[in-house]
């Protein structure tokens, strides 16, 4: 199982439909052969919020309901910083922002240098309307992970920060560095648009 886990994470870290679908089929392998493996739970918990906030899937409840069946199987399994963050990415795609920030602060006391944990509680600041420690903590993980092939998600939540404060233009701005280094994350458009209007960049916002 953890050769199929770290097989499929390529695929779940690319955050796009193709990367999505090499990877789910990798995981149900690995959760056939051992129902139980943390890493492996957890990443496809990731992959089934991942079919539902960027429309991977026809059956969102289908895929919402399996991946919080996953993810709160794979929580109490383990105290690895990595699959607690993994875990805490998925709970907060899935809407449960409470129980992704108690595992995001548990990830995050395991190993205080884990990147996705610290991007991951950026995204929870965004949503709870924090955009000025939410841009801090997105600096904080690509300091650490400025090559990670999630770094460009940390740019994508600075935007949406700046866009939550008001400033269009700059939050603009960071989603077209996302996207210029992620071209196939063709989700950051839904808020990509938005910063370009609001920032009177029509031509820009047209093209998005």
């Amino acid at each position: 199982p953890r050769e199929l886990a770290l097989r499929a994470m390529p695929g779940v870290l690319a955050l796009d439909e193709a990367g999505n679908t090499r990877a789910l089929e990798l995981l149900e392998r690995a959760l056939a052969c051992d129902p139980s493996h943390g890493l492996a739970t957890a990443l496809a918990a990731w992959v089934h919020a991942q079919r539902v906030v960027y429309h991977f899937t026809a059956d969102i409840r289908q895929d919402r309901a399996r991946g919080l069946e996953l993810a709160r199987r794979a929580q109490p399994r383990s105290a690895d910083p990595t699959v607690l963050a993994v875990v805490g990415t998925a709970l907060t795609l899935l809407d449960d922002l409470d129980g992704a920030a108690l595992v995001v602060q548990k990830a995050l006391a395991a190993n205080g240098a884990s990147a996705w944990a610290w991007s991951r509680s950026g995204w929870l600041d965004v949503y709870r309307g924090d955009p000025d420690s939410a841009i801090e903590r997105f600096k904080i993980a690509l300091d650490l992970a400025p090559h990670d092939p999630l770094a460009f998600n940390s740019m994508v939540g600075i935007g949406c920060a700046l866009f939550t404060a008001g400033q269009y233009a700059e939050g603009a701005r960071w989603q077209e560095r996302a996207l210029a280094e992620h071209p196939s994350a063709s989700w950051v458009h839904r808020t990509l648009c938005p910063a370009h209007v609001l920032a009177g960049q029509g031509a820009q916002a047209r093209r998005s």
